[in-house]
């Protein structure tokens, strides 16, 4: 809880080939400024993603740090059917927004609302390019394909 709210905390970590060797350890600056900004930009353009209430940094050596982002916490469950998140990539499309690792993991369902997590590695084009819309969909539909759904 942080104010009266429930919040969540996540400890930044790398992913993909190099994880095990670069585990939580990032270049200075970390991607949580840039976490705050892009969460700040989808949810001023409508697009559902939880807030970011805060972020801390941690320097272990010069020019090397580790970070935490504090979120809202949204009450829901993981998506199971691409559909649901429709009117999510919409939204996302209409805002310029290209998420790099759009997966069933990174979308959660509250009610009639699917929510974008994880959006360290969001970045813009310009909005309604249709690029936006084909890639958003393609990583999020071969998520679903991996996962048998």
């Amino acid at each position: 809880m942080l104010a009266g709210f429930p919040v969540v905390v996540r400890h930044s970590r790398h992913g993909g080939l190099l994880a095990p060797v670069t585990q939580d350890l990032f270049l200075a600056p970390t991607r949580a400024p840039h976490e705050l900004d892009v969460a700040i930009r989808l949810r001023a353009a409508g697009v559902p993603t939880p807030e970011v209430v805060a972020y801390a940094t941690y320097t272990v050596i010069p020019g090397i740090e580790r970070a935490d982002v504090v979120t809202r916490e949204v009450a829901g469950r993981e998506l199971t059917r691409p559909e649901e998140a429709e009117t999510l990539i919409q939204a996302m499309s209409r805002a310029g927004a290209v998420h790099p690792d759009l997966n069933m993991r990174n979308v959660l369902v509250d009610g009639a609302t699917a929510y974008v997590l994880d959006i360290d590695t969001v970045y813009f084009l310009r909005a309604g390019d249709h690029r936006i819309d084909q890639r958003n969909r393609a990583r999020l539909m071969r998520s679903a394909q991996k996962l048998g759904r």
